[in-house]
């Protein structure tokens, strides 16, 4: 009898707009169909920004053999009034519950919902932990009534050792286990144009977190200190107000020139066909708990750089990219110190790595197994 999984989730594909997390939901999901589990989703219609899923865009997305009921926000993407309804009837039907998230409403919903149906949870918090305990009087509130509705047998998946590491002050009473996210590969790796400047590219959402200003002010360095013009795409969204922020500190900077916001891209031929031209993937962020747009612009062939405070270390022993210190400096310092051809290398290094150790099939696996729900 196959293992029936449920994912209770505050957004799913296609809201791609939230960015990393919707995309290993969505391959972790489509994994697990491969080996055989029933899969559904209960998830609400929230796009982002306040946006929320057409029913266009639902009907035309193809969940793979994933059962996905869309729930109707209102009164913001916060409040889905029939989502506790259809989340009722997928627990009844599941042998195990994965929860999305913590900072939701969806979220308290499906850890009471589950403990009053008594199936195990796997909790995946996106790196919600790693920001280190809150500051602020609600959300401690917050993570109190959560640890009053998990059970001593719900489980914590983090993505990475620095997931585990930088989130241990929160539920110290739960077991974490381990399950980095995979990477689909794409048909075909990208096409090196061998001309002009060095091409970066940066895929994720437009948030400070991301910080994008670090990456603008090695550009500026590049030029005024080494002579090197070093080019940007920026692909991905966030707020108005925060992208005529990075806007602003281009033009500070004097290198607006040097950079285009291509903005969201989220089919993977599109994606792949935009990264043609490039030269190097890039990710300098204060924090990951994995960081899913390396693992897709290496597995398209790409190169990385990385800074050192992210799971990626491993891109310098695998011979795929180059770890530098988080600082513009240093940033610089390598980005004109830059070898066409050996990047290429690297890049065709990059797409075995994923290839071979990277394979979603192999991540829904190790979850099954770590729950005691593999069966062979």
């Amino acid at each position: 009898m196959r293992t029936k999984v449920l994912l209770a989730s505050p957004s799913f594909a296609p809201a791609f707009r939230y960015g990393g997390p919707i995309v290993s939901s969505l391959g972790l999901c489509k994994a697990l169909c491969s080996l055989g589990c029933g899969v559904k989703v209960i998830t609400t219609d929230a796009a982002g920004g306040g946006a929320v899923l057409g029913s266009r865009s639902i009907e035309q997305f193809n969940s793979s053999g994933i059962s996905v009921v869309y729930c109707k926000t209102q009164f913001g993407e916060d409040i889905a009034p029939g989502f506790p309804w259809h989340l009722w009837a997928g627990i009844r039907w599941a042998d195990m519950v994965l929860v999305n998230g913590v900072y939701s409403p969806h979220v308290l919903v499906a850890m009471i919902m589950s403990r009053m149906g008594s199936r195990p949870v796997v909790w995946i918090p996106r790196g919600s932990f790693q920001q280190g305990q809150p500051g602020r009087r609600l959300k401690r509130l917050w993570l109190r009534v959560l640890e009053f509705w998990a059970s001593r047998d719900t489980v914590l998946m983090m993505t990475s050792d620095a997931e585990i590491r930088d989130s241990s002050w929160a539920l110290p009473f739960l077991r974490r286990m381990l399950v980095p996210n995979g990477v689909s590969i794409p048909e075909r790796e990208v096409a090196f144009a061998n001309t002009g400047s060095i091409r970066l590219v940066f895929v994720g959402r437009l948030h400070p977190v991301k910080d994008l200003p670090l990456l603008f002010r090695s550009l500026a360095l590049c030029r005024r200190q080494f002579g090197k013009s070093v080019e940007l795409l920026i692909i991905g969204t966030g707020t108005t107000a925060y992208e005529s922020e990075l806007r602003a500190s281009l033009d500070e900077l004097s290198v607006a020139d040097l950079v285009s916001f291509a903005g969201p891209v989220d089919g993977e031929p599109e994606r792949v066909a935009q990264f043609d031209r490039c030269d190097l993937g890039v990710l300098v962020s204060k924090h990951e708990n994995f960081g899913n747009s390396i693992a897709e612009m290496a597995a398209a062939g790409l190169p990385v750089i990385v800074s050192e405070n992210l799971p990626w270390n491993e891109v310098t022993s695998k011979g795929c990219g180059y770890v530098v210190p988080r600082s513009a400096e240093a940033i610089a310092m390598r980005l004109s110190s830059l070898n066409r051809p050996e990047l290429e290398r690297m890049g065709a290094r990059a797409r075995i790595w994923m290839r071979e150790e990277y394979d979603w099939s192999a991540r829904a696996e190790l979850l099954l197994r770590e729950t005691g729900w593999f069966r062979a």
